[in-house]
């Protein structure tokens, strides 16, 4: 297929000028852009019009007709115009030559010519070889050839070699023409060529990146293979691998780039498998980007495939982003809503593990908001180590949280930090009036811990919380720190207060003193009637041992305010007055749930350990109680029970196991490994593999504290199957104990 490789299919008799003086011969004129497609009967007639087409003067209307298979032995007639046989020889001639040179042997010229005529019989001359000036590169024994330069001038062999050793200008650009040739097939076989020859052709090369036909595309990119490190030809393979419409063009391209010694390109590779790889070549692609620091390209990449529907690769792409150190990418992430929940969480961790306090921040703060109760829990107390006031100010946040755990880990979590800048947060929260009674105690603790002077001063505070809580504190803090002739005259002073409050908290502090001129004090406020005050009293009194105002005690159990019977409660328990039993019994069953959790807890702390009968019923009413309408009743309940080490206690506390609120379970778990019975550790082993993590995190550590080791299997089982990673290691570190 001479045509089909840039030759040519058509012969015709012109005048040429040679070194030999002027001649008239056949010559070649290509016609490849007419002649399409493959070789057959149409094409040899497509062939012949054309010669009609272009002589219409010289051929008339004659015509050809061919019988016979093609290709093959196909019989080929010319019937010539009776009025052009003028013209006869040069038509024979013509058609000879190019019907021949399109495969068949011979052609017929009946009434012209007898027999059929060859190449041989033509009376004309011809070159025996004509060759198009790419064909006779690089230089060989061409002497006997005509060579035919793309503009059609015809030169000999040798002129043509000694012009071209010379560098002759002219025939190099002549031969980067053909790049611009419409066959495909030609520019690639003048591609092939290039790189073996002294020419420079990269920029000539360079543009046929973009060229229509895909396989000129790939040969150009062959071609530039060992300009890899040339910025042009990197520049033009790096548009060429993000438009190109072939995919495996696209992907060889970014091969290409994968080997060039720049940083600035050879990254393009991985991002290119990274964005249009497989799942795997992507992960792989991941995890080589997160070695490249300092490119924005490649961070930009990795936050962007952190939305990839392809969990492996999301992942991979957090993990190098990890690697590479991105914090604020990372930080960004949080808060875009188009990555999946469980990746956001795992970056959250990630993060919360930062040396760099702001990412901790955020990491820890994200886990809390989003995660379950007891995952919120430990990441709000791992927030609160945190030594800043960014931290704190986090935490203080979540005092009005969605959820009560939430509100009082976090009054927890400052109380421990004890930061006095805390307390106006705390005073607020107290002031919403959710979960008001606890979050106060917090504040309290908070409060109480802050030197003397300090607690002091806040007594002049214009929060009243934060007065109330200070003059409460005083008493206590004197006590420990000294300097208590100040505080008690301070307490004096706000025992006469028009504030209830103030004198309520007055009252409760100066019976830390215990002494008798502070018993002077808690009679003269006994009778007051504010509840606050006599509350006060009551909480004032428990600091007695010696039976002081015990009447006064005794007439707050009927007190009209379930305040003042809670407290005279509690201080009869840490009194140790048991004479008030069966009063203290009757008010289990009390309409107000601050008294009925205050009884209970009193009776499992007067009964004697020593007392069966005692410890049975105590056993059994706080069994039942653990069924309790309200909450903070059952929690109590749950949790004495937990002081016995007794089988009925387990039972009773096994009742919740299976309640609907978790954190009942959680309870109930918790207290049944501060039990230290050996009944418990069934019983914990039975919610080991619960769906809930907290349900999980509560009987781990409960076998903990139960110390048997017949949970060792069921622990070791855990750890094959969990998948939370702050698990695992409470896993491992359970079973080291045990």
């Amino acid at each position: 297929m001479a045509w089909a490789e840039g030759g040519t299919v058509r012969y015709s008799y012109e005048r040429v000028d040679l070194p030999t003086g002027e001649h008239y011969v056949l010559v070649p004129v290509d016609e490849y852009k007419e002649l399409k497609g493959k070789l057959s009967k149409s094409t040899l007639f497509d062939a012949f019009n054309l010669l009609k087409d272009d002589k219409k003067a010289t051929y008339g209307h004659s015509s050809i007709r061919i019988t016979g298979r093609f290709p093959g032995n196909p019989k080929v007639s010319v019937k010539i115009d009776s009025s052009k046989k003028g013209y006869a020889s040069i038509i024979m001639a013509e058609t000879v030559y190019t019907l021949t040179e399109l495969g068949v042997k011979e052609v017929e010229f009946p009434g012209y010519y007898e027999g059929a005529m060859t190449r041989a019989d033509v009376p004309f001359s011809a070159y025996s070889l004509t060759l198009p000036m790419w064909r006779a590169l690089p230089l060989s024994d061409t002497s006997h050839a005509q060579i035919r330069l793309p503009d059609g001038e015809l030169i000999s062999a040798s002129e043509f070699a000694r012009r071209w050793k010379k560098g002759d200008d002219k025939l190099q650009k002549a031969l980067f023409t053909y790049l611009g040739d419409g066959l495909p097939f030609t520019v690639n076989q003048v591609l092939s060529l290039l790189p073996k020859l002294d020419v420079e052709y990269v920029g000539e090369v360079t543009p046929l990146l973009t060229h229509d036909s895909v396989s000129v595309r790939k040969k150009a990119l062959s071609v530039l293979e060992k300009h890899r490190n040339d910025d042009k030809v990197l520049t033009a393979v790096e548009k060429m691998m993000e438009s190109d419409k072939s995919d495996k063009l696209a992907r060889a391209a970014a091969e290409f780039l994968g080997k060039a010694k720049s940083d600035k390109f050879n990254v393009l590779e991985a991002l290119y498998l990274l964005d249009k790889g497989s799942e795997k070549e992507a992960v792989d692609a991941a995890a080589k980007l997160g070695k490249r620091k300092g490119d924005e390209r490649v961070v930009d990449a990795l936050y962007t495939h952190l939305s990839d529907k392809r969990a492996p690769v999301s992942q991979a792409s957090a993990d190098a982003l990890e690697a590479l150190d991105a914090d604020a990418k990372q930080l960004e992430a949080l808060e875009n809503k188009k990555i999946g929940d469980e990746l956001r969480l795992s970056i959250a961790r990630t993060l919360a593990e930062d040396k760099d306090d702001k990412s901790k921040i955020v990491g820890l703060t994200y886990i809390a908001e989003n995660t379950t109760a007891r995952s919120a829990e430990l990441a709000l107390r791992k927030l609160g180590k945190v030594d800043s006031d960014e931290a704190r100010k986090a935490v203080e946040e979540f005092l009005s949280a969605e959820t009560r755990r939430k509100r009082l880990t976090a009054a927890d979590v400052l109380a421990e930090g004890g930061k006095v800048e805390s307390l106006p947060a705390l005073t607020k929260a107290v002031a919403k009036g959710e979960n008001a009674h606890e979050i106060e105690e917090y504040a309290y603790k908070l409060l109480v811990a802050q030197p003397l002077d300090s607690v002091l001063e806040k007594t002049d505070s214009r929060d009243k919380v934060i007065k109330r809580l200070a003059y409460q504190a005083l008493g206590e803090r004197a006590v420990k720190q000294g300097k208590g002739r100040k505080v008690f005259d301070k307490l004096v002073q706000g025992a006469d207060s028009r504030d209830a409050a103030i004198r309520g908290a007055s009252a409760q502090a100066i019976g830390a003193f215990a002494n008798d001129k502070a018993l002077e004090v808690l009679e003269k406020l006994a009778d007051d009637k504010s509840a606050a005050v006599r509350a006060g009293v009551a909480h004032g009194l428990a600091n007695y041992k010696g039976g002081e105002m015990f009447d006064t005690l005794a007439g707050y159990l009927d007190d009209k305010s379930p305040e003042v019977v809670a407290a005279a409660i509690d201080a009869m328990a840490q009194r140790r007055e048991a004479t008030k039993w069966n009063e203290i019994k009757k008010l289990t069953e009390a309409k107000d749930p601050r008294v009925r959790a205050n009884a209970l807890r009193a009776l499992s702390q007067l009964v004697s350990r020593e007392d069966k009968t005692g410890v049975r019923n105590v056993i059994s009413m706080l069994s039942g109680s653990v069924s309790d309408d309200n909450r903070a009743v059952q929690l109590t309940a749950i949790r004495q029970l937990a002081t016995f080490k007794d089988g009925k206690a387990t039972t009773g506390i096994a009742i919740q196991l299976n309640a609907a609120d978790p954190n009942l379970r959680v309870a109930a778990i918790e207290a049944l490994g501060k039990t230290g019975h050996e009944s418990a550790t069934e019983l914990v082993l039975s919610v080991l593999e619960d769906p809930n993590p907290d349900i999980r995190r509560a009987a781990i550590v409960a076998l903990g504290e139960l110390d048997d080791k017949s949970a060792e299997s069921n622990l070791e089982a855990l750890l094959d199957k969990e998948e939370d990673p702050d698990l695992k290691k409470l896993i491992q570190k359970t079973l080291r104990k045990i």
